[in-house]
């Protein structure tokens, strides 16, 4: 009877554990879904090799083996150290795999690689805002929000949202 007790209130305090771990605005605003489209913009440069590790790359991201993903873009970036977008998947693949520090230096490498975007400011935004950095983040929000992007302002609004009343209230 007191085992059963016992497992009882384990399974309870295991409910009401996840019930207060689930996802908030905050997760919520810094989630970060990798948009492929946006980052092949600067792939056009790389080799036809490197080209082709990357899609093999991607495809290990969109598979869930972001450790495999990020031994191939370490090299790759070795050899590419200016491309943005490779720069942006690894700071994507280290996000995943918890890495939250180094995932804030890639993006901020690939803020400052040559031809920025406004999706490179995105990225950064939305990795500082993670990583509780809120006034980078929020000088990404402005970056964004005065790029005339609308899909990335509408995208990013959660974040700005978070951003913003953190900043206010410092």
């Amino acid at each position: 009877m007191i085992r059963r007790l016992t497992a009882t209130c384990a399974v309870l305090s295991a409910l009401l554990l996840l019930n207060h771990c689930s996802p908030s605005t905050d997760a919520q605003a810094t989630h970060l879904e990798l948009d492929y489209s946006r980052v092949a913009a600067h792939l056009a440069t790389l080799s036809d090799a490197d080209r082709k590790t990357v899609e093999d790359t991607v495809m290990l991201m969109k598979r869930g083996d972001h450790r495999l993903a990020l031994v191939r873009l370490a090299a790759l970036n070795d050899r590419n150290p200016s491309n943005a977008s490779l720069r942006l998947l690894a700071s994507y693949a280290l996000l995943q795999l918890g890495n939250l520090a180094e995932s804030l230096a890639e993006a901020q490498r690939a803020h400052d690689a040559d031809d920025h975007t406004a999706y490179q400011c995105y990225v950064l935004a939305r990795v500082a805002a993670i990583n509780g950095d809120m006034n980078r983040a929020k000088r990404e929000v402005d970056h964004v929000n005065g790029s005339g992007d609308e899909a990335l302002k509408r995208a990013l609004a959660p974040v700005a949202a978070s951003v913003n009343a953190r900043v206010a209230t410092n």
